[in-house]
């Protein structure tokens, strides 16, 4: 197997689930905030409403960031993000803003706050070394979190960052375990070798 090969594949595996548990853990809470951000996304318009510009629900600026990346103090970044997520969700929606473009961004959400539950949990198998059961209830903990449950229908700047922040800190973990130097590219250009 080639080495650009080797290394896109431990790529997904760092990022999906890669054993039995760790699926079942990610569809558990797909599932789970699926079904809240589904039913939210369908019969209300918490998540995106045109009519408000922003500072409409717990000072969550959803049509500001989607429609922009943000309200005043945005990230640099979040406005080319946040136009793919918008373009996405137009996509899903053929172009319109109405209950299936709210039901897009519920999804890409809850995705997102998913594969976070999913780092954690493989953080503190593979990393700390956990009895299952003990982690299980961890995760169960962390995912009933309100701030979870909030970002995992909302298109907030937090929803990604949180994923990011829990892929980079189980990637460093992982580079620090096998003692491995960890250089300046490793942050730019992750190669993510699992094994040997």
């Amino acid at each position: 197997m080639s080495k650009f090969k080797t290394k896109f594949i431990h790529f997904f595996k760092l990022i999906f689930p890669a054993t039995g548990i760790e699926l079942v853990v990610f569809l558990f809470f797909l599932v789970c905030y699926g079904y809240l951000g589904s039913y939210i996304a369908i019969h209300y318009k918490i998540i995106f409403d045109s009519r408000i510009p922003w500072d409409a629900y717990f000072s969550f600026d959803n049509k500001s960031i989607v429609m922009s990346g943000g309200s005043f103090e945005r990230h640099p970044f979040s406005y080319y993000f946040f136009n793919w997520i918008r373009e996405l969700a137009l996509f899903f929606s053929d172009g319109k803003m109405d209950g299936n473009f709210r039901f897009a961004l519920a999804w890409m959400s809850n995705i997102a706050i998913s594969l976070s539950v999913l780092q954690i949990f493989k953080y503190l198998k593979n990393i700390i070394g956990l009895p299952l059961l003990l982690n299980l209830l961890l995760i169960l903990f962390f995912g009933s979190f309100s701030t979870t449950l909030l970002l995992s229908f909302t298109p907030e700047n937090f929803t990604y960052t949180l994923f990011l922040l829990a892929l980079f800190n189980h990637y460093s973990a992982i580079k620090l375990k096998k003692k491995r130097k960890y250089r300046l590219w490793h942050w730019l250009f992750p190669e993510l070798p699992l094994e040997e």
